[in-house]
C-alpha cells in the first residue's frame, strides 16, 4: 500500500524557521489532523502583512520582522531564512513572474520542474539560482 505524505505548515518537514515565524503570529495546533493547525496563525500573518491573493504578494513584507530579527525567531533574519530554502516551481511557461518576488527570494535556490515539451527553452531571470529538471530527467531517474 502506497503511503502519501501530506506536508503543510504544521508538518515536521516544514522548515523550522518558517514554523517559528508563523508561531510569531499565533499558536499552532500540533495535534491537528483534519485541518491545518496553523490556519489561524497564517490568517493573522496574512492580515498583518496585507496578503494580496490575486497578486500572490505581501503588501508589507516587513511585518514578519521585529527590531531584532524574524518574529518568533529573533536571532534569524529574513535573508538567513531565504538562504535555507529550496523553492520548487513546477512550470510549463516562462518564469518572468519571479521578478515580482526578487526582493524576497533573490538569495533562495530554485528547483524548476518543466512539464510539457522538454525542448522549449524557458525564460528564467538571470538572478535566479536554479536546477532545471524536465520530463526526460524524471523518466530517466524513475525508469519504467
Amino acid at each position: 500500500e502506497q503511503q502519501i505524505l501530506q506536508v503543510g505548515t504544521t508538518s515536521p518537514h516544514t522548515l523550522s524557521m518558517i514554523r517559528e515565524v508563523i508561531k510569531g503570529f499565533g499558536e499552532i495546533d500540533e495535534d491537528a489532523s483534519s485541518r491545518y493547525g496553523a490556519e489561524e496563525a497564517v490568517k493573522a500573518m496574512e492580515s498583518a502583512c496585507g496578503w494580496d491573493p490575486e497578486k500572490s504578494s505581501l503588501k508589507n513584507a516587513n511585518c514578519m520582522m521585529t527590531d531584532m530579527g524574524l518574529k518568533g525567531k529573533p536571532d534569524t533574519t529574513l535573508e538567513d531564512a531565504v538562504k535555507e530554502m529550496d523553492i520548487v516551481v513546477p512550470t510549463i511557461r516562462d518564469l518572468d513572474f519571479l521578478n515580482t518576488w526578487k526582493p524576497f527570494l533573490e538569495k533562495a535556490h530554485f528547483i524548476l520542474i518543466q512539464d510539457g515539451d522538454p525542448e522549449k527553452l524557458l525564460k528564467i531571470p538571470a538572478w535566479v539560482s536554479y536546477e532545471l529538471y524536465t520530463r526526460r530527467d524524471i523518466d530517466h531517474a524513475l525508469g519504467n
